[in-house]
């Protein structure tokens, strides 16, 4: 009976090993398959020397600054202004040594700002309207200094903000008559824009075709010239030699 039971008790033991190799053999090549190599060898440098992920320590960061903002209003601005001042050193760094990153960079910032307004312009529209028309004001008081300062490059931007008023009218016009109409009827002033630049192509198609007019009488004066030309020639090579002979 002892052999029995020492034989069974040894099989046990046998088998509960052998179970336990393969689960650990399990665990280990599972976390080979869900864990990049080299996950657990070595420092994270992902993290930046940050004791968790960059996504986590953004997340609590927010959650301070909200904090901050409730307990204490001035402290939160100043805090907000100097990573402000921040942001526009790195910019300004892209934009000499890096420009195709510094397009990118913008173009993430302008799609991230378009994003939250029409997600305020659904969910909360009376603060759109605040965001909007501060923005207004903001871009405003940029321009005008730029208007007494640089008057070349306010040129330009204006330039630049009438060629996109034109296109995104024209697409509305085209895609949505109603939504353009209902602008129209909104900004008065835009109907007078309009019709300044549409007399203003005018103008440009006729002086296009006043210069075509001028070139093509131009030519066919030339065409004149040459033809009587040849006719004189003609007449002088078909005419008597007597009287050739008599003018000379």
């Amino acid at each position: 009976m002892r052999q029995v039971n020492l034989k069974r008790l040894s099989s046990a033991l046998v088998i509960l090993v052998f179970s336990l190799s393969l689960s650990s053999v399990f665990a280990q090549s599972f976390q080979e398959q869900t864990t990049p190599p080299g996950y657990t060898q070595g420092e994270k440098t992902g993290w930046q020397g940050q004791d968790s992920p960059l996504g986590q320590l953004r997340k609590e960061r927010v959650e301070k600054l909200k904090k901050l903002r409730q307990e204490d209003p001035e402290k939160f601005k100043e805090v907000v202004a100097k990573h402000k001042e921040k942001v526009k050193e790195r910019l300004a760094y892209l934009k000499e040594n890096n420009p195709e990153k510094y397009k990118e960079v913008i173009q993430r910032i302008q799609a991230k700002r378009r994003k939250q307004l029409e997600y305020l312009k659904k969910n909360n529209p009376e603060k759109f309207k605040q965001v909007v028309q501060k923005r207004k004001e903001v871009l405003e008081s940029k321009l005008q200094d730029i208007k007494e300062n640089n008057p070349q490059r306010y040129k330009k931007i204006m330039q630049k903000r009438h060629m996109k008023q034109k296109k995104r009218l024209e697409y509305i016009k085209k895609n949505d008559p109603d939504k353009y109409q209902q602008i129209l009827k909104n900004h008065p002033r835009l109907t007078d824009c309009i019709e300044d630049i549409q007399d203003r192509g005018e103008d440009r198609r006729d002086r296009r075709e006043d210069y075509k007019d001028r070139k093509e009488d131009y030519w066919d004066r030339k065409e004149d010239r040459y033809d009587r030309r040849q006719d004189f020639r003609h007449k002088r090579k078909s005419g008597p030699r007597g009287h050739r002979s008599g003018k000379k």
